[in-house]
């Protein structure tokens, strides 16, 4: 979580993101509206791929930055 908190720029959050797809250890969890996700969160959308959690907005929304874009999605949802 620290890391991505030092993340500011698209680069910066492109490369790390870039390394955690690289990484074999590593594997994103599939998005699921009922899971609730923290920052840091390496996650797969079935239509936007791989990404990270960049930010909790509220208890119910959250910012996941994928390779072309950041997106607002709902979590949490029971």
């Amino acid at each position: 979580m620290s890391r991505v908190q030092g993340l500011r720029t698209k680069t910066q959050k492109k490369k790390y993101l870039k390394e955690l797809m690289d990484a074999e250890a590593i594997r994103p969890e599939v998005y699921n509206i009922k899971n609730s996700y923290e920052v840091g969160d390496f996650v797969n959308h079935p239509k936007y791929g791989d990404g990270f959690v960049e930010e909790i907005m509220t208890e119910t929304k959250m910012r996941i930055f994928f390779i072309d874009s950041e997106r607002v999605f709902i979590h949490s949802k029971a």
